[in-house]
């Protein structure tokens, strides 16, 4: 079983890796009634316990809506003048440059 490292410099949220074959059949079943399938015995389960964070206010979620809004109203305007094949090419290019593997 790993564990996060005590001596780290800002606190760090503990989490456990846990070798699926090490796991009880309790454990193992509540695993597959949350991920619709039983652990294979080369999986590795992780947990990370966290604390969450508060909710943004209305108000910021109004003022992210609207940033995000005129960021893709600008997107949509620098589009204006590019063909729809000039636009797949550009993807098909940026596809291939972010998964090499996946040819078109």
């Amino acid at each position: 079983m790993e564990t996060a490292p005590a001596t780290a410099k800002r606190p760090v949220e503990p989490y456990v890796v846990q070798h699926a074959r090490d796991l009880n059949a309790t454990v193992r079943e509540w695993l597959q009634r949350i991920f619709g399938r039983a652990p294979r015995d080369d999986d590795d389960v992780t947990i990370l316990l966290t604390t969450p964070h508060p909710a943004p206010t209305s108000p910021d979620r109004t003022a992210v809506a609207k940033r995000l809004e005129r960021a893709l109203d600008q997107a949509a305007a620098n589009m204006q003048n590019v063909s729809q094949a000039e636009f797949d090419e550009a993807l098909d290019e940026a596809m291939l440059a972010i998964r090499p593997t996946d040819q078109p």
